[in-house]
Formats: structure tokens, sequence, C-alpha cells
């Protein structure tokens, strides 16, 4: 969710509330007012969505991030492992790290949709807020997860971390697919005589 002030208690049945996005360059300004029906009994209903003005958008992004698909380094069915390179915040398509604090990354569906509740790296801020261009690896982590049951691919996506709060939504970077590490082959030898007798074994 976008960071907003209002709207952090229910709605009574016939009542409203009004959020707006906090003031913050990372935050495109937004309001939104949601309402209770009148005579609403179902106290685990949402409200509703009356209004809004403004649009849901964060201005804050990192730069240079890859869309090649990265190679699973963890063998075991159902967990995947990587490193990631980044580049750093920009804001409104220039590079500006003010207030940024630093760079979380999540495994994501085809929607953007988060599959964990944590992030699977970070890292802190650690270049100057004033450098102008672009790099592309100025960050580079390394990630390793255990995959949701039956979720065999995923995307990472990178999202500034500022003084105002996470970013909820942030650049997405390639696709990982979970490898799978064949078993070993065993393989006949002959052993050494222990017994005067030889005798075959399988090593494995």
């Amino acid at each position: 969710l976008f960071p907003t002030l209002g709207c952090r208690e229910g709605v009574l049945p016939g009542n409203f509330c009004v959020a707006v996005t906090i003031d913050h360059h990372c935050i495109e300004p937004a309001q939104f007012v949601f309402s209770c029906p009148a005579g609403n009994m179902d106290v685990t209903a949402e409200p509703l969505l009356q209004s809004s003005s403004g649009k849901i958008s964060a201005r804050c992004r990192v730069c240079g991030v890859t869309h090649e698909s990265i190679t699973d380094t963890d063998g075991r069915e159902g967990f995947v492992a990587g490193s990631l390179s980044f580049g750093q915040n920009a804001r409104d398509g220039s590079v500006d790290e003010s207030d940024i604090l630093g760079y979380l990354v999540y495994l994501v569906d085809d929607c953007s949709q988060r599959l964990l509740g944590v992030p699977v790296a970070s890292i802190g801020r650690t270049l100057s807020s004033e450098l102008g261009c672009c790099t592309s690896d100025a960050y580079k982590v390394q990630f390793k997860a255990k995959l949701p049951s039956g979720v065999t691919n995923a995307s990472l996506m990178v999202v500034p971390n500022t003084t105002a709060g996470i970013i909820p939504i942030g650049a997405v970077a390639g696709s990982i697919t979970d490898f799978i590490q064949p078993p070993r082959l065993g393989t006949v030898g002959q052993s050494r005589r222990t017994t005067g007798m030889p005798y075959l074994c399988v090593l494995c």
C-alpha cells in the first residue's frame, strides 16, 4: 500500500474517510474518499472507494535493472538463489538518492505481486546522491529464497526504501526459474581386495 494519511481506523456504517498520500517527492500526490454503506453489518467488509483525485504512482525507482533471465545457483527443488545488479534511484528519470535509505528486493509474480511477505535481499545506500549518471551495476546483492508451493518461476522487483517508508512498487528485473540439480549417476568400479576376492560396488 502507498504511504497515506487518514483512514487509519475502521469506517462506521454511513460514514466516510479521506486518505491522502504523504508529502514526499517519491510519491505522486493523490486523495481517496472511502465510505461504508449505511446499515452494513459485516465487520469484515472493506470500505468502498467513492472518489479519487490524482493517481497512484511512484516517482522513484531504480535505473539500470537487467531484463535478462537470472541463473538459479541453488540446485534444490523449491529453492532459488543468485545475484542481481542494479543502478541508483532515479526520480522522474534523473538519478537522485536524496532521502533514500537503501533498497529491497522482492520475489514477484507476472502481475508484480509479492510472492513472499519479506524481501529476499536488501542493501543500504552507499553512493553519493550527487552522482548524476546511472550506473547499472552500482549495487549488487546476493539472494536466496524458498519458493511458495507450486511456484517454479518468479521475477525480482527492486524497491527504494525512503525516509517516508518503503515504496510499494518498483523496477522489475529478469525472471528466475527453479533449477533442479539432476541426481548424480552411480558409477560402477572395482574395489580394493580386502578378502582376497574381487567384488563390485556402486560409488555414489
